[in-house]
């Protein structure tokens, strides 16, 4: 039975205090409008949501290929070197590298652009 009153003290609470954001936020409604339509507006056109997925895959299939050149050493042919095999292995594993590097710059490239932009809304 407590925990009945107990929930229904609850429901009570958090239909108040709903009802009390949204009638602030009515308010102020009005106010932000303009500026959040501008920043909608901005932020669409700088990226898309398909560049957006495009960088997440591509993030992924590096991060992936990283792990696994990490986790399983390609296979050794006879004609080859312990040293020359490690060596390749190095090789990939800084490729891999690389490629991450340059995706994380292409993102902070545009990060900035789009910090730029909503300096410029906010200002």
């Amino acid at each position: 039975m407590e925990a009945v009153i107990t929930g229904a003290i609850a429901a009570i609470i958090g239909l108040a205090s709903g009802q009390a954001i949204s009638v602030r936020l009515s308010g102020a409604k009005g106010k932000d409008a303009s500026r959040i339509a501008a920043l909608e507006q901005t932020v669409s056109t700088m990226i898309t949501r398909e560049e957006v997925q495009s960088a997440f895959l591509q993030v992924a299939k590096i991060e992936a290929e990283k792990q696994k050149a990490a986790m399983m050493p390609p296979p050794v042919p006879s004609n080859v070197s312990f040293e020359d095999a490690v060596l390749s292995r190095q090789q990939n594993l800084q490729r891999a590298a690389a490629q991450t590097a340059q995706v994380d710059q292409q993102m902070n490239q545009q990060l900035a652009a789009l910090q730029q932009k909503l300096k410029e809304i906010q200002g």
